[in-house]
Order: C-alpha cells, then structure tokens, then sequence
C-alpha cells in the first residue's frame, strides 16, 4: 500500500516535473510568431533540457572523445526518456568571408508515456551555419509538439492524434520565413469489418501572402464479398495570396468475386480549380479473374475521362488474357482494346492480339507467338502482324521473326520484314538474315523498296570472317530515291603470328540517268604497334561513249616516335587515276613535335606530282599555348612549283578566345615573297564578341589577301552586327571600306517569317556586282519571299533594285527578279516547275564561249516511270543582250527513257563552228540502246542526227552511230 502510494505519487511529481520544463522549453510556442521570427532563435543553445542533462554529467563521461560530435539519451524513468545530439563542422559557403562556414545542428527531444495508451512527445532541431565573425548566413529550427491517444478494444480499438509543427527558415537576404501546422488524426475500429479513418491538417503563415494551407480526408473501410472496401474522400486547399487551388477527390475501391478468384472494383472522380481554370477526371477500373479453359483467365478494363474548361477527352482499355492449357500445355492468349479520344483530335482504336505457345523443333524445345495490331483513326487503318520464333539448332539458340505491316488511307503501303539470327555454329559462326519490302500505293502507283541485310560468318576461314550483302534505298530531299547495293568481304588472318586484316567492298549506286559502282580493297598488317594500311578504291561509271574509271590508291604508314616520347612521325602516299588523264601521286609527311608543356611544333613535307608538273610544298606551324585561352602562333610556308620560283610566307599570329560568347581577337602579321629578295610584310585583326541570341558583333581590319598570297590596294575594313532568330526576327548591319573603293559598302538585312513563308529584306549601298569584283555606286534594295502554297506546291520569288541616282542623260535604276513554281511529286503524277529569271538571278553559263542571258524563262517537267525509267521535257526562252548573237530565242530539251531504250531531242544546241565563227543553234535527235547482261558485262547502241538551221545552208546534217561491247575480258 505504502509503496504503490509511494509510487503514484512519484510518478505524479516527475510529470509534474516533465510539465514545468516542457513549458519553459516551449515559451516561444506561446508568444506565437513574435519569438520564433528572430535571428537569435537559430542559435543551437538549450534551456531547461540542457540543465538537466548538465545538472549530473557524470554519467556522460567517456561517452564521446570529439566535443563537437556527441549523441547523448538519459532515461529517467521508464516513462521518460531525454535525448540532446550536437554536431560542429565546417563547410564551404560562397557568402562566408573566407569561403568557408560552421555549421551547427542540435537536437533536443523528450519522450513520455503517461498512461498504457497516452503517449507525449517534444522536439526542437536547429540547424544553422555562421562565417568565422559568428555572423547568421543561413538557419532552420523546428519544433514539433505531439500526442497520441488510443481507445476502445477489439475491433473497435481506435487512436486519436494531435501535432503541431513551428518551423522558420533564414536565409541571408531575404528574412525569415515561418510556417504553423496543425495535424489531428483518427483511426478507429467500428466492428463487424468496418474502420474508419479522418484527417485534418492546415498549414499557415503569418505573412499575408505566404502560403495557406488546409487538407482534409475521410475514408470508410466496409466488408464485402469476403474482402474489404474502401471508400474515401479528400479535400485541398492551397492560397497563397497569388495563387489559388482547390483539388477535391471521391473514389471507391470495392472487391469483386467471379467465378475464378477475387478482384476489384475501382472508380474515382478528381476535381481540380487553378487560378480559375477547371478540369474533371474520371477513373473506372475493373478487374476480374474467370475460372476458364481449365485455368485463371484476367479481364481488366479501365476508363479516363477529362474534361477541361469545356473541352473532354477520354482514354478505355479492355485487356483479357487466358491460359490455353487445355488445348497446349503452357499455351495462352490475350487481347487488348484501347480506344483514345483526345482534344481536336479524330478517336482513334488499337487492338492487340497475342498467342503465345511452345513450339519444339529439330529435337529441341522451342517457342511461337503470334501477335496481330490494327489502329483505326479517320480513314486510315494500319495493321501489324508479327511472327516470332525461337528454337535451338546444335544446342544453341536460334530465333526468327516476320513482321509485316499494312495501311489505307490517301496514302497505302505494305511492308514485309524477315530477321533470322543464326547460331555460332561449329563451321562458321553466328550471323544474321534481314529482308525487308517496303511497297507504296498511291494514286494508282505502286512503288516497291526491297531492303536485303545479309551476314554471313566464314568460321571455317577465320574466326571473324563474314560477308556482308545489301540492298537499301536513299530517300533524298527534292532528288530521286537512291538504290544503293553493297557486297562485302572481311577476311582477317593468321600470318607469322601478326593478324592482317583483308577486306573488300563493292558499292553500286542507281538513280535514274545515273548508275556507278565503286570497288574498296584494303590491307593492313601491324607495324611498331599500329597498323600499315593499303587502300584501293576505283569507280566505274558507265557514259554512252564507254566506261569512265577513276581510281585512288593510299598507302598509310603508322605513326612512329622519333627519338622521344614527345615527337612522332607519320607519312601517306597516294596515287589518283582518272581515264584519259595523267595519274597523279601525292606524298605527305608530317611531324609533331612538343619539347614544353603548352609548346607545340608541327611539320609538314608534301609532293604533288601531276605527271609533267612537280611541286614540293613546305610547311612549319609552332603553337604555343601560354594560356588556357590565349596562344602564340608562328606558320613557315614554302611551295616550289613546276617551273616557278619558289614563294615563301611567314605568318605569326596571336589567338585569344573567350568563354560564354566573350570577345575573341586574333592577331597577325604577314610576310612574303621570294628567297634572297626583301620580303613584303601586312598585317590581320579580327574580332568577335556575343551570340546571335543578343547581338554578336564581328570586325576585320587587314592589308593581305590569303587566298591569293598578296596585299591589298588598300587595307579593308569589315565590320558586322547580327541580331536574332530568322524564325522570329533577325537583323544584320554590315560595313566595309578600303580606299581603293569608290565609296564604303553599308548594308542592313532583315529575315522574318511573314506571308506565311521566309521573308528577306535588304538594303545595301556600293555592293560589289554580279562578277563578285567590281563596286558599284549604287543602292541595292532586294525582298524575297519562299512559301509552300497547298499540298506540295512551292512558291520562290525575289525582286532587287539597283539605283544609281544618275541624270537623266545616264542610268538611273535597274530591276531585275527571280520567279519558281514548283509543285508535283515525279513518282506521282509528275513534277512542274515554272520559272522567270532576270539579270542577276540568270547563272552564269557552262560553255564559257557562250554568253549570259539577260532574261530566261523556263518549263520543266520530270515524270518517274518507277523502275522503268523517267520522262523529262523542259522548254527556255533566253534573252541576250547581243542582238547579233546567232542562238535562237527559244530551246527544247525532252528525254524518254524506258528499259533499255533512252530517246532524246534538243533544239537550240550550240554547235562549235571550226573557222571560229560564233556559235551555230542546231536540233540533236538521238537514240540509245544499253543491255547489261552481267556486272562487267554489256551492249551499247548508240545513234545522233544533228541538223542546223534553215538559213544555215552552209552547214550539213550530220548522223553519227556507235556499237560498243564490253566484256570483263
């Protein structure tokens, strides 16, 4: 008696106890926000818990030799127990004087049962770091008051909870940020199967505009169908003076038992309000097991509909697999339904099929699925088949696919793809088989693309031996489709105990009006470590007067050191054939040599010889990098030709380059001229600062021309601003002066989008001319405009006006213009371009002997026969400023050609006269005939009728026939 007396009333005086310093840890508690929000709070020092821990710290003695590291727990009774953590450490801090900060963190806590099922709890954590003058950068302190309540017994057994939370944050600069939480929590038992769960929390800030926060929750758990459902409810709400958000959610979760096992019944709705902006979604699940076929079949099916601010969308999924054990052990199969309705979008279906079975072969297991796709959306339809198998052959793997694809639509194609991976087998090796088809239907016309990936292993020669075949096509922007074919052979071998690697390749290209095919042969055989390589690449391109060859032969040798570890030296010969021309041999040697960190010496030897011709270049570079962006540059540079006095330059230069689009100058200074002689000297400046996102400006001052080893009349100056992005709005400024010119050139150009396509507009004063060369005085304005119209039509126009702002007696302005319209495909129903160009937008001719067109008009259209061949007919009408240039006015140019027969017609040809007059416009009829029997195997046929003008008697007609055969022989 005297001892559960006893016991009571110690019990009642260390709560007591516990209580008095509880609240005299948690005086700031009381004074709300007032206390909390100073810096002197951050600071990690104790109150009445660190009084008691220090009031007998004998206990504490030999616990921890490092008095900036320390985790300490006294239990005072069992019902309650003490706990104090420190730890000091330094940390980097870019704010701190030195770089560098302490950081402090402290946590105090106390733990109290006072009853069986009545728990309390306290905790306060600091955490903050200071520079070395004890100065607050930044801090954290949280203080956390908690009790838990249980209740009832059995199935009605509960627990009520009550938390709150004080934090604040100091960062330097921007004050003290506070926050005040306040949880209380229930989960009770209400029997029978039934529970209960609620939640209540909010979240505020003493600032106005800071964040204001509340959620509640509810959920209800109910027996049924032998299981346990669950039906809940959430509501949030979230402010912060700016900002407002509201997110409700109901939603039930129920289960559901069919005939092959337990499953479940899900649905939830999900309503959002942000700044004013609603949405709703919807969420339907069900998932259920059917006893079937002697096994577990699962069906599932899910539905998600939104809708957002009046516009919906929804997504459903229907998924059912099933065991077909009954029928083949271990076989099964699933189907999948998924229809998609998205926001401006047609609705859109795909199902899946998939059968999935073991499949022994050859004595060995194996397996075989089947798998089908269809997608419907508008009126396109698109199907996907894919077949795989996987089997063993001589105990090792072996696997196959087909996979093949149909589409309707405007547009229907096919596809077929055959993969087998085969096994390393005990004669060759492992390799692969890939075939694909790829055949378009449109508009009546069908093309195929056959793609052909083969890999064989040549075991049995080496062990990395293979031959490769190909077939693929090219698709080309504005260009015929490519068929492209290689053959290849990779031999490596065993010879003296050095590995040499063998290969070949061959490589034919077709397109229509142009077929060639190119030979690769290489040899390489280790040397001082690397590899000595032997190249030989020649091409074949067959033209109606024979077969052009060129050919190209290299010889690599392996990079050698030289003395040290810092110099080396590689070298490369190379021999160019071309039919009917000289061969032509090219030697490089080149050296690299690096006696200092950051110093870098470069050499170079090279002989070019043209068969009559021989020139020997020289050269020397030395770069020395004293910086990480800064080097010093020197370049020594000597050629000798064939006939020519030798010319030396010299060049030294200073290269500067800044990070993050800084300023970057290089800075130069030339010499040249001829050994002996006094050489001439000029010196380079350029600069460069920013990016085009901002402005980036460019600026040259020089007195050398480098392309053509001499200076200038006069130095030029070139300065450049660009400003912007051509897809939204781009500025360039341009200038450039030298005295030599009659006036400075000043330039501004404008690129935009605008009329639906790329817009360019430009004024430019005393450009140079359409030569490239002569400065004329004059303004230059030019707009040009390029736009797709519909479907695949084109439009391309340009306009540009010269003013010379001459009297009336002389040339006061020019105009001239460009105009193409082009639209069509060839493989369809055919490409038409119409075109119009005037003085500067006329090209220069290829003939130099003929003269440029002031104005030239053109038709062209080029019509793809598939695989057969092509039609191609164009009409110009040429203007000259010459009136006595004897070419007529208007040209035609057609070609057919179909299988092996090509037919062709010109009119307006210029035809060379041998006594020097000018140039005579005749008509060309011709017709050819090629049969390619083998790969080095044809018969060309070949026949030309050129007849002249009819007021050209002078001249005959003249016809012109060939026969040619080749054999590889």
């Amino acid at each position: 008696m005297f001892s559960e007396k006893t016991s009571a009333m110690r019990k009642h005086g260390l709560i007591q106890l516990v209580l008095c310093g509880l609240l005299a840890l948690s005086a700031p508690l009381s004074g709300a926000w007032g206390q909390l929000a100073t810096v002197e709070n951050f600071y990690p020092t104790g109150g009445l818990l660190e009084s008691v821990i220090a009031a007998d710290g004998a206990w504490a003695r030999g616990q921890s030799s490092d008095p900036t590291q320390y985790d300490m727990k006294f239990a005072v009774s069992p019902e309650l127990e003490l706990r104090r953590a420190f730890s000091e450490s330094v940390v980097p801090h870019k704010e701190a004087i030195v770089g560098s900060g302490i950081q402090r963190a402290l946590t105090d806590s106390l733990s109290l049962e006072l009853a069986s099922r009545t728990h309390f709890g306290f905790s306060r954590e600091i955490n903050n770091v200071r520079d070395l003058t004890r100065a607050l950068l930044s801090g954290e302190e949280t203080k956390t008051l908690s009790l838990r309540q249980g209740f009832g017994s059995g199935t009605t057994a509960g627990i009520l909870g009550y938390k709150r939370i004080e934090s604040a944050e100091f960062v330097r600069g921007q004050g003290i940020d506070q926050l005040l939480t306040e949880l209380i929590s229930l989960e009770s038992g209400l029997g029978n199967g039934y529970d209960v769960a609620a939640k209540l929390q909010t979240t505020d800030s003493p600032d106005p505009f800071g964040l204001h926060q509340r959620i509640e929750e509810l959920s209800l758990g109910l027996p049924m169908m032998g299981a346990t459902g669950k039906l809940s409810f959430s509501n949030f709400e979230e402010h912060n003076g700016i900002h407002d958000k509201y997110v409700r959610k109901l939603s039930a979760d129920l289960p559901l038992t069919l005939s092959g096992g337990p499953g479940k019944l899900g649905f939830s709705e999900v309503r959002k309000i942000i700044d004013g902006s609603a949405e709703r979604t919807r969420t339907t699940t069900i998932d259920a097991l059917l006893a079937m076929f002697g096994g577990q079949a699962s069906t599932s099916y899910m539905r998600i509909a939104t809708d957002e601010n009046g516009s919906s969308s929804a997504k459903q999924t229907l998924d059912f697999a099933t065991p077909l054990d009954s029928l083949v052990q271990g076989a099964s199969f699933s189907h999948q339904i998924q229809q998609v309705k998205e926001k401006k979008q047609p609705d859109a279906e795909v199902r899946t099929s998939l059968l999935e079975t073991p499949w022994p072969m050859m004595g060995a297991g194996g397996s075989l699925s089947l798998r089908r796709t269809t997608k419907r959306q508008a009126d396109t339809r698109a199907a996907t088949y894919d077949t795989q198998l996987a089997t063993q052959l001589e105990g090792k793997p072996l696997t196959a696919q087909y996979l093949s694809s149909r589409s309707t639509g405007g547009t229907s194609s096919e596809t077929e793809t055959l993969k087998i991976d085969m096994p390393e087998l005990s004669m060759f090796g492992s390799g692969t088989i890939e075939y694909d088809v790829n055949v378009t239907h449109k508009d009546g016309t069908k093309t195929s693309r056959p793609t052909l990936n083969l890999a064989v292993p040549l075991g049995f020669l080496s062990d990395s031996a293979e031959l490769t075949h190909i077939i693929k096509h090219v698709e080309r922007k504005k260009k015929p489709t490519q068929e492209v074919r290689e053959f290849g052979l990779d031999l490596p071998l065993q010879l003296f105990g050095a590995e040499i690697q063998l290969g070949h390749l061959r490589k034919s290209v077709r397109e229509p009006g142009d077929y060639r095919v190119v030979h690769t042969s290489s040899f390489a055989v280790p040397l001082a470590g690397e590899s000595l390589k032997i190249t030989r690449q020649s091409t074949h391109i067959p033209l109606s007067g024979g077969i052009e060859r060129t050919g190209l032969t290299t010889i690599d040798l392996p990079q050698f050191k030289l003395f040290t570890d810092n110099a080396t030296i590689t070298a490369k010969h190379a021999i160019s054939e071309n039919t009917g021309r000289a061969h032509y041999r090219k030697t490089d040697i080149d050296l690299t040599y690096q006696p200092l960190p950051g110093l870098e010496l470069i050499g170079n030897y090279q002989i070019d010889d043209h068969g009559a011709d021989d020139s020997r270049d020289r050269r020397a570079l030395a770069s020395w990098h004293l910086t990480k962006n800064l080097s010093l540059n020197a370049l020594f540079h000597q050629l000798n030709g064939a006939g020519d006095a030798a010319r030396i330059v010299r060049n030294l230069y200073v290269t500067k380059e800044s990070a993050d689009n800084g300023l970057n100058v290089q800075a130069g200074y030339t010499t040249w001229g001829q050994p002996g002689n006094d050489p001439d000297g000029a010196g380079d400046l350029r600069v460069s600062f920013g990016d085009t996102s901002h402005v980036q400006l460019t600026g040259r001052l020089s007195e050398y021309d480098e392309k053509k080893w001499e200076r200038y009349d006069q130095p030029i100056l070139q300065l450049a601003a660009v400003s912007g992005d051509p897809d939204k709005l781009s500025v360039k400024l341009e200038y450039e002066d030298h005295p030599a010119r009659l006036a400075p050139m000043r330039g501004i150009k404008f690129a935009f989008p605008a009329l639906g396509g790329d817009m360019k507009l430009g004024a430019v004063a005393n450009p140079v001319g359409r030569d490239g060369k002569t400065v004329q005085r004059a303004d230059l304005f030019e707009v040009s405009l390029n736009r797709p119209l519909f479907s695949s039509l084109n439009l391309d126009v340009g306009y540009r006006h010269w003013d010379y702002g001459r009297s009336d007696s002389g040339e006061n302005s020019r105009q001239y213009m460009h105009f193409k319209l082009e639209g069509g495909q060839e493989d369809h129903l055919g490409k038409l371009v119409v075109g119009l160009r005037s003085g500067d937008f006329v090209p220069d001719p290829s003939d130099k002997k003929k003269p440029r067109a002031e104005k030239i008009a053109e038709l062209k259209y080029t019509k793809s026969l598939g695989d057969m061949g092509q039609l191609h007919l164009a009409v110009y009408r040429p203007e000259y400023p010459d009136a006595g240039y004897t070419l007529s006015h208007e040209s035609l140019e057609g070609a057919l050609k179909y299988g092996h027969l090509t037919l062709g017609y010109q009119s307006g040809v210029a035809v060379p006269r041998e006594d020097g007059q000018k140039l005579v416009p005749c008509s060309v009829f011709s017709l050819s005939y090629e049969d390619r029997w083998t790969e080095n195997s044809r018969l060309i046929i070949t026949l030309n009728r050129t007849t002249p003008p009819q007021d050209r008697e002078d001249l005959e007609r003249s016809v012109e026939g060939r026969v040619e055969y080749t054999t590889p022989f």
